[in-house]
């Protein structure tokens, strides 16, 4: 299964989002930005992947 989409934030501001996976498989997620931002931010919620 593959999906797609995008978000344009209503306001100015930090903005997040996160996936929730309800399954009992593993899933990867492959994120690509693009647009105007100063950062990213990893909240240290996952561990590193092992590439």
């Amino acid at each position: 299964m593959t999906g797609s989409g995008s978000l344009v934030a209503p306001i100015s501001g930090d903005h997040g989002w996160y996936f929730l996976n309800d399954s009992e498989q593993e899933i990867s997620i492959d994120l690509r930005v693009t647009g105007y931002f100063n950062e990213l931010k990893d909240l240290g919620i996952f561990p590193p992947s092992e590439e």
